[in-house]
């Protein structure tokens, strides 16, 4: 969750209706360059912080809920933590090359005898 999203969750639970686009960007413009921060927004955060620390929040109060991973979303985690992997294999290996094309004849990586 961005800020943008706290600002019209905030106008929501303060006014009873969401706001357009154009009436968060009035708002949201002071608090990025200036750090005004909209009584509204104060309250709404205040709430949720006071709810977290007594363990009474919850999110779908506010219209959040936690997004369920598809499968794709399973594979596509999988291929970058294999990519991860291979990358790591790959800097290793020519570490390894660039000692042996350096001469270098000291002990590089462990375990060293």
């Amino acid at each position: 969750m961005n800020e943008v999203q706290v600002f019209h969750l905030a106008y929501a639970s303060w006014h009873g209706y969401e706001a357009d686009a154009e009436t968060i960007e009035a708002s949201f413009i002071p608090y990025m360059f200036a750090e005004r921060v909209p009584w509204w927004v104060r309250s709404f955060t205040r709430t949720v912080l006071r709810r977290d620390r007594e363990g009474t929040l919850d999110p779908a109060q506010f219209g959040i809920s936690r997004r369920q991973a598809t499968a794709q979303d399973q594979r596509r985690g999988h291929l970058y933590l294999i990519g991860l992997a291979l990358a790591l294999l790959i800097l290793l290996y020519l570490a390894e090359r660039t000692g042996q094309w350096l001469r270098l004849t000291d002990c590089i990586f462990p375990p060293c005898a």
